[in-house]
């Protein structure tokens, strides 16, 4: 059995819950507890205890990249759990900005230090490949960028000898889970285009197939076109439920449900799945 519980999205329908811009995960296997993003807050805290979720059980910590709305929240899981270890590409430390109305620059990577939450009980397990998490769980590592209509956010950006260039996010990677010949796909903002996400799962299980995705992708401030590709594409690997919650956005749930009617299903804060 796969249980997720949806700890942090940008919305909520439950009452007692709070929520905010961000993702969290809790996936439950027969192997063990995995939490995929952390919010931007010590929020996740709260949301998993109020929803049964023990933060002190976690096996493992795996960080899908390194923006503050999936990282932020790090320090008080560690301090919640304990010693952990805490699965990333080594990419997910560098400093980052996002392009702001007047030419401001806003800082977007993780609000604290790699020493800080090592201090508190993180052991950073980096990989720029993919790497077992647990037993049938893996990270996909660093996800080639194929796909000539999933462009990065222009937006955002990082600093390389004293110029701003357009920041890739090559540290951005998925979270597989295989059982038997079926594999579920979760995804924190998925700023590798969901297409190339899923031609690498493939090719890292090239036997097996893509039953279920689940989680933000990145196609909030996507154009039609970029949309309708994906869309499209997307069929072609007929997964049995898709997921969508963070940044995904209207227009592409919009679509995606024309695309699959009930195996679309929109989480938010407080939902879980089964399988």
């Amino acid at each position: 059995m796969i249980k997720i519980t949806v700890l942090i999205d940008d919305t909520v329908r439950r009452h007692g819950l709070t929520t905010e811009h961000g993702l969290s995960f809790h996936i439950r296997t027969e192997e063990g507890n995995v939490l995929f993003d952390t919010g931007q807050t010590g929020l996740v805290r709260e949301n998993a205890g109020k929803l049964g979720v023990d933060p002190g059980r976690f096996d493992a910590v795996v960080l899908s990249h390194g923006h503050y709305d999936h990282t932020g929240g790090l320090p008080d899981v560690v301090a919640a759990s304990g010693p952990v270890d805490v699965h990333a590409h080594p990419g997910i430390f560098r400093v980052r900005y996002a392009r702001e109305g007047g030419g401001r620059l806003r800082e977007t990577g993780p609000p604290w230090s790699r020493g800080e939450v090592e201090r508190l009980g993180a052991r950073f397990r980096l990989n720029r490949g993919p790497a077992e998490v647990l037993k049938n769980v893996y990270a996909s590592g660093a996800i080639p960028r194929r796909m000539p209509f999933e462009k990065p956010d222009g937006k955002l950006v990082v600093r390389r000898a004293g110029k701003l260039v357009q920041d890739w996010i090559r540290d951005d990677q998925a979270l597989v889970v295989t059982r038997g010949q079926d594999l579920f796909v979760f995804l924190g903002c998925c700023h590798s285009g969901l297409i190339n996400t899923l031609d690498r799962v493939s090719a890292l299980f090239p036997r097996k197939k893509i039953r279920a995705i689940a989680g933000g992708l990145h196609l909030l401030r996507a154009g039609e076109e970029r949309i309708s590709k994906t869309v499209e594409s997307l069929i072609a690997y007929s997964p049995e439920t898709v997921a969508a919650c963070h940044c995904t956005g209207p227009g592409a749930s919009a679509l995606l449900y024309q695309a699959f009617g009930k195996k679309f299903v929109p989480l938010v804060t407080g939902d879980t799945l089964t399988f």
